[in-house]
């Protein structure tokens, strides 16, 4: 899930503080979402909803 996210992200050439800007959550917020270590039960649904939005990204992607 979070390689497709990242990918997104490189595509789209947007870096953490601008989806964190267009969004309204925090930065931390959505470089927790984009690692690919960061520990998944600590991301809310709604954060990942809203960045996978950001990027494009179907929410289906992001559960497989």
């Amino acid at each position: 899930m979070k390689i497709e996210l990242k990918e997104a992200q490189k595509q789209k050439n947007v870096t953490y503080e601008e989806i964190s800007k267009e969004q309204g959550i925090a930065k931390g917020t959505v470089q927790k979402v984009l690692c690919p270590t960061a520990d998944l039960q600590s991301i809310s649904l709604e954060n990942l909803i809203t960045v996978c939005g950001a990027l494009g990204v179907k929410l289906s992607i992001c559960a497989e």
